[in-house]
């Protein structure tokens, strides 16, 4: 009997599980600070806990605020704007994530959103990141991939719990309600269990009672919230065909290219060219 696919939380801590710090920054911006749009070969996270400012990357603007936590993959390209009345302050990361190339949501949360024993507790570890990061003690690379790897895992899990409480239909959900949270919750790598588990209920029971009241499987509706999502991307920027599959949920430019066809009927270039000036 084959092995269940582990949830979408489950694979982020396979994959934050040992990275390996680059370099490490506390930094106060200087009012009106900007960096020039970049990229770097490995992953760079930033958490900003004070001060406002913009930040573009991959092609979408972000209006800083302090809690923020972002996360650029290998390869995005990202810039930053900092306010003249309210500098930025933050940590910045740059580090490396072994095995396979992973691929994280970029606006992975806010720790304001969290309670504050949480709060303190992420912000500890960021800390000792920091500090060991740039320390010269025996195994400072170690600590401080240890204790990012702690921040990371820690993160999702709060904000995990904390989106299971607040989007969660309840139980005895209706399709619509479900479509609903595909909808919010697109951008995930889902499973059928991950849906099952969100609706509280046996993944087949769940498929037959969908396919019932909408003629359409969990999955199949999954990848339509994902299609009109890259329709506004695709209308609305000028990412690249791999970025917007990225974005919603699909890394893999090829997968994404053939799904987007099988819904829309034209390959997402085509749609582009079609729908934009």
């Amino acid at each position: 009997m084959p092995e269940p696919t582990p949830s979408w939380p489950r694979r982020l801590f396979a994959a934050f599980a040992n990275p390996n710090v680059v370099s490490s920054e506390d930094l106060a911006w200087r009012p009106e600070r900007a960096i020039d749009a970049h990229a770097h070969p490995f992953h760079q996270l930033d958490h900003f806990y004070g001060g406002t400012g913009d930040l573009r990357l991959v092609g979408l603007l972000f209006r800083v605020r302090p809690g923020d936590v972002f996360v650029s993959n290998p390869g995005d390209r990202h810039a930053f704007r900092s306010s003249r009345s309210d500098p930025l302050q933050g940590y910045s990361f740059k580090f490396r994530l072994p095995g396979r190339s992973v691929r994280v949501p970029n606006h992975v949360g806010n720790l304001s959103d969290l309670p504050a024993s949480q709060q303190q507790e992420l912000r500890e570890h960021l800390r000792r990141a920091c500090a060991e990061a740039n320390g010269a003690r025996e195994g400072h690379e170690e600590l401080a991939g240890a204790s990012l790897a702690a921040f990371l895992i820690l993160l999702v899990r709060y904000l995990h719990d904390r989106d299971e409480v607040r989007a969660a239909p309840a139980q005895g959900t209706t399709s619509r309600e479900l479509q609903e949270y595909l909808r919010r919750c697109h951008h995930l790598p889902l499973t059928l269990a991950d849906l099952a588990h969100v609706a509280d209920l046996n993944p087949r029971y769940l498929c037959r009672k969908f396919a019932s009241e909408t003629g359409t499987t969990p999955m199949a509706a999954l990848a339509i919230a994902r299609i009109e999502a890259a329709k506004l991307l695709l209308a609305r920027t000028r990412l690249p065909m791999a970025e917007v599959g990225a974005q919603v949920g699909y890394p893999d430019l090829y997968h994404f290219s053939k799904r987007f066809k099988a819904i829309a009927g034209m390959a997402p270039t085509r749609w582009r060219e079609r729908n934009t000036p």
